[in-house]
């Protein structure tokens, strides 16, 4: 089904939601973002069940009574900490203290009753954590607010790299048992947040870990509710409000202090206001009763820097001189090599020194030599939250986020021309209306409603004729290094999502939970490029006699005025309005994909403490974009309109089967399979689109995008076994094996007439298979949390990078014989990491003080190597040496220690937090010959000859030049802070 016009589009996706919303309001469903605590009430003289006996949860106006078999079951629960509390005429009231339940989980409360000897007799009970999870047919992991409070982390991001399973890839995403980074929903209150468009890791908002209540990651397979993944789910619960007002200030502080290893510019200096960090939460009622209504907010402005910087020695004005510079010094002099004209003091190729038309010395870089940040993040988060309650059975909550944010990245070769970059600028405003209706005891109704608007820029300057754009650039032939000019792309990128969900549960009777529910997504999104094109340094033949951009022959003996005379000529080109003919190609595309998913299923808890999760997912694309029908057509109609066609919608069915049996009283078995789809990064489907009026010039060379692509299809299969070590500590073993289909590749086409282009499709494939051994142990005494994982794992695929080129179809020329296909092996995915071990330590006395420990130890990821003998690498046949080694062992140790003080109502906390405390540099990237980052390795004869140019350039020392600082991972950090409790 595709749409003629917007107008059919808009039409189908309100009727969509109409229909969606009469679905969650008819058909039992399932709220994602809730737990349930169910047990068993008996008297305890005899064994017997009690029947109506009153189970409420202390402080809320959830509750439920015991059935004839005395079972009860409390549904849609918020993750939390809660006391339950059991009551029956005639017996002593049982209290049960810190019951903890988590989003999507059981939590058991059994109680054994005794008749009341005194009146008004409350028996008070702790509740320990269990230490193996009768109801987990998969791999999950649950953090708590308290646990993230405790870890020495900074964002949400910084919680999920640390789990078992996860492995933080060379470029900083995130992958999950050997997925791609792009593999992973993100999930806010029930609302997927992850960036559907560019699919580059992570979401679109910033939400700070002062508002979670609860962070779920799922790395095996995950329950048919969940969707848009296919390697993992991180999954939010945002705080609720408090009964009474409070609120925390924390201020923090800090910098990067890598000491003398010199690996990077200025690492030996420590400026601990270099970071700035403030952030303040509130929480409390709205209504005198503190039950009606209640807010929740944080606010959060952090000014961060990072660690790597630049100096400089050149602006973006030296790139128009030294660009004229060299075609002048070719006109005057005669030399046999032109990357060794002399740069830093102008010499002729004899050596004397050459002089102005005022018999001043020639010299090139006007920078000032400063040290400059060269990467940095200014953001501002605001999340207020509303929760309205008008009934004990309603709920109403609205929760917005908005982030707003000014930042720049790190470009190695601008590290001595570091101004005149791009800078982003982006923001964002998400708003979450959840409906929540408790039909009876065992049923309730949930509604969502999302409304997400993104805007981002990237330019160097704001305004397209802003005059410090330079048309002219250079870079040493040398060493690569930018000496002047300006970064001229300009890109503008809007999104605007709705999406409407309804899920609810069914509690049917105590063993079985009937769960269905549905999401409708649509989106708009629209891409702007422009891009202002550079004079080239010799100016073409066709500029030179359309616009007499150059002076002809250039052969006045002083470069000062020549370079005037240069001047004027490029002025009166702009003046003329020349300029709009230099400016490059200004596109702008929209789309308007829409999703849509349902699913059914069901969770049999049988009193053997049997769990049987089945479950049946159904999942509709429709990228409402053409394709191009025919790849071989000539030219001229390859974008015609008859040669365009709908890309047809795409659904699937996916099943997904959990169980989960115990072995002994002290352990249980699990085993799960899945079906996992996900729609391909929509900038892969629409990249470059083409039409009628597409010339050779925008086809040759370039990749076009395909809007028929098939969803990406992963199909999981897991095993694991928990079981108890002692009252305190228990173990978690795990096998897990993926089979990946239909990952994206690049195959090379060429139309009738011979233009070679390369188009997106569905043909990577990939395997990937390992197993987990986890411990973990429960608070007891000074030790509040502690665990230890180990992950093995073997990753590998057909190609690492949806960007390569994969099995590549080389259709034959018209009357140039039949279509070619070229094989390409199953090589380990860039992101690879055989063994990752993991460790987290939280020991303190709770109000006082406080110190916590995460430490990652794990093999390097894959590297291809090579040899410094050319012809030695030609001894091997294509592709054999892909990733066959391993990059050295990357090392990690965070560390924080707090100390608290009472002030009256008041708690304050001063904590320091340092990570990468050895200041142990991870090699993410190495050299192919050494296998190292610091180790460049060349040939003699090569070497020798680059170290003379640079002496002959005089701008670089070798030093200099084999430094590679984004090679490896951040320096040391250390951060203060201060937090008041209030």
């Amino acid at each position: 089904m595709g749409f003629k016009t917007r107008g059919d589009m808009i039409f189908f996706s309100r009727l969509v939601a109409v229909l969606c919303v009469v679905l969650g309001i008819l058909s039992p469903c399932l709220e994602a973002q809730t737990g349930k605590i169910s047990g068993i009430v008996t008297e305890k003289q005899t064994g017997e069940p009690l029947a109506g006996v009153t189970v409420v949860l202390s402080g809320t106006q959830k509750g439920a009574l015991t059935d004839v078999n005395g079972q009860f079951s409390i549904i849609s629960i918020e993750p939390g900490s809660y006391d339950v509390q059991f009551s029956y005429i005639g017996f002593a009231t049982i209290k049960t203290q810190n019951v903890q339940v988590n989003s999507g989980r059981t939590s058991s409360v059994n109680a054994e009753m005794q008749e009341e000897v005194v009146m008004g007799e409350e028996i008070t009970v702790t509740a320990a954590p269990p230490i193996v999870k009768k109801d987990q047919t998969s791999t999950v992991s649950f953090v708590s607010k308290e646990t993230i409070e405790d870890l020495p982390v900074l964002e949400v991001q910084d919680v999920v790299r640390f789990q078992p399973g996860v492995v933080t890839t060379s470029g900083g995403g995130l992958s999950f048992r050997g997925g791609r980074t792009r593999e992973v929903a993100y999930v806010v209150d029930g609302i997927p947040v992850q960036d559907v468009f560019s699919q580059g890791g992570g979401n679109t908002i910033d939400l700070e870990v002062q508002s979670v209540q609860e962070l779920q990651v799922l790395t095996g397979t995950f329950d048919a509710e969940m969707g848009g993944a296919q390697s993992g789910v991180v999954n939010v619960t945002t705080r609720e409000p408090s009964k009474r007002l409070d609120g925390t200030l924390l201020v923090r502080s800090g910098g990067f202090y890598e000491g003398l290893d010199n690996t990077f510019i200025d690492g030996d200096v420590f400026n601990p206001l270099q970071t700035n960090d403030v952030s303040l939460t509130l929480s409390g009622p709205l209504s005198r009763d503190k039950e009606t209504l209640g807010f929740f907010l944080t606010s959060r402005f952090e000014d961060r820097v990072g660690h790597l910087k630049g100096e400089r020695r050149f602006t973006p004005d030296d790139g128009f001189a030294l660009a004229n510079y060299r075609d002048w010094y070719i006109d005057q002099f005669t030399i046999d090599d032109n990357t060794r004209i002399p740069l830093d003091t102008a010499r002729t190729p004899g050596g004397e020194v050459i002089l102005t038309s005022t018999g001043d010395t020639l010299t090139f870089g006007s920078g000032d030599g400063r040290i400059v940040d060269m990467e940095y993040n200014q953001a501002f988060t605001i999340n207020p939250k509303f929760v309205f309650r008008p009934s004990p059975r309603t709920k109403l909550s609205l929760n917005t986020i908005y982030n707003l944010s000014e930042s720049q990245g790190y470009n190695d070769s601008k590290r001595f021309a570091p101004d005149g970059r791009i800078v982003n600028d982006a923001y964002a405003w998400t708003s979450i209306l959840t409906y929540k209706q408790t039909l009876s005891n065992n049923a309730v109704l949930n509604l969502r409603g999302s409304y997400k608007l993104l805007r981002r820029e990237s330019a160097a300057f704001d305004d397209i004729n802003d005059p410090g754009y330079q048309f002219v650039s250079f870079s040493d032939p040398v060493t690569g290094f930018f000496l002047g000019g300006t970064e001229n792309g300009r890109t503008r990128f809007e999104e605007d999502q709705w999406i409407f969900s309804g899920d609810a549960s069914w509690q049917v009777n105590f063993n079985n939970e009937i769960k269905a529910g549905f999401q409708f997504r649509s989106n708009t999104f629209i891409t702007i490029n422009e891009s202002l094109a550079f004079f080239d340094s010799r100016f073409p033949d066709n500029l030179r006699e359309a616009a007499q951009v150059r002076p002809p022959g250039g052969t006045n003996p002083f470069f000062d005025l020549y370079l005037q005379e240069v001047q004027a000529f490029q002025d009166s080109v702009l003046q003329r309005r020349i300029r709009n003919e230099l400016i490059g190609e200004s596109t702008r595309f929209e789309q308007t994909p829409i999703e849509f998913a349902a699913f059914v299923q069901d969770k049999l808890e049988l009193s053997s403490n049997l769990v049987v999760k089945v479950g049946l997912r159904y999942e509709y694309y429709d990228t409402n974009g053409e394709f191009i029908q025919n790849t071989q057509a000539s030219t001229e109609t390859l974008g015609a309109n008859e040669n365009l066609g709908d890309a047809a919608p795409k659904s699937y069915l996916s099943p997904r089967v959990g169980i989960s049996f115990p072995i002994s009283e002290r352990g249980a078995f699990r085993v799960a399979y899945g079906h996992f789809t996900q729609m391909p990064a929509y900038s892969q489907l629409f990249q470059n689109p083409i039409d009628e009026n597409t010339t050779r010039l925008q086809i040759e060379n370039r990749t076009i995008g395909n809007p028929d692509l098939d969803p990406e299809r992963t199909v999981k299969y897991e095993m694991g076994l928990q079981h108890e070590i002692s009252s305190f500590m228990g173990i978690d073993v795990n096998l897990f094996y993926k089979n990946i289909r239909n990952l994206l590749g690049l195959q090379i086409l060429a139309t009738s007439d011979g233009a070679q282009y390369t188009q997106t499709v569905n043909r990577d494939y990939g395997i990937v298979r390992g197993g987990t051994i986890s411990l973990f142990a429960n608070p007891k005494g000074w030790l509040n949390a502690a665990g230890l994982d180990v992950t093995y794992q073997d990753a590998q695929s057909s190609s690492s990078d949806p960007g390569a080129i994969a099995d590549a179809l080389v259709p034959g020329l018209s009357g140039q014989g039949p279509s070619v296909v070229v094989d390409r092996n199953i090589i380990p995915l860039d992101w690879d990491q055989p063994l990752t071990a993991n460790a987290y330590l939280v020991f303190g006395k709770p109000g006082d003080w406080n110190v916590s420990l995460i430490h990652q130890l794990a093999t390097g990821q894959p590297f291809t190597p090579s040899f410094i003998d050319e012809e030695k690498n030609q001894n091997f046949p294509e592709n054999f040496l892909d990733n066959s080694e391993l990059k050295p062992t990357l090392i990690t140790f965070d560390v924080s220690a707090e100390k608290q003080f009472r002030l009256n109502t008041s708690d304050l906390t001063f904590r320091v937090q340092v990570n990468n405390v050895f200041n142990y540099l991870n090699q993410r990237t190495v050299n192919s010959i050494s296998g190292q980052a610091d180790q460049i390795v060349r040939i003699p004869d090569v070497q020798n000859l680059r170290s003379q140019r640079n002496e002959a350039v005089g701008l670089f020392t070798d030093a200099e030049d084999n430094m590679r600082p984004t090679w490896f991972s951040t320096p040391r950090e250390i951060l203060f802070s201060i937090q008041l409790n209030f």
